[in-house]
């Protein structure tokens, strides 16, 4: 019982920190496919070198991809389409549908975590 009641006490902290590393791979993983699939054209700078992955709230173990700067705002018109000298410009989707499907990896992946860690800890 003693052995329980210590695998319990040090779970949050297993926890935070396997939560952690899951976060920084899908984070990883998320940036890789954005960088990959971003639209580039023959014309520097690109929207792509904006992308960036950093720490956020470490309380919740907290990844940050983020793109776009002061000089190259956001995407949108690339991503949705624009007009270019009175012509409409198709978009090109790419950070939308990454979104999206990174998020729903990353919530099957981080089930599989808790699980796991879960298991451990009650000795299942």
């Amino acid at each position: 019982m003693k052995q329980f009641n210590n695998d319990i006490r040090n779970l949050s902290r297993k926890m935070h920190s396997a939560i952690e590393q899951q976060n920084e791979k899908s984070a990883r993983q998320f940036e890789q496919t954005i960088r990959r699939n971003a639209p580039k054209s023959d014309e520097a700078p690109h929207i792509v070198d904006t992308i960036q992955r950093y720490d956020g709230d470490a309380a919740t173990a907290e990844k940050v991809v983020s793109i776009g700067n002061d000089q190259l705002p956001y995407g949108a018109a690339l991503e949705f389409g624009h007009t270019l000298n009175g012509k409409w410009v198709e978009g090109k989707k790419f950070w939308t549908p990454a979104k999206k499907i990174a998020h729903r990896k990353h919530r099957r992946a981080l089930a599989r975590t808790i699980r796991k860690l879960l298991r451990e800890a009650l000795g299942i």
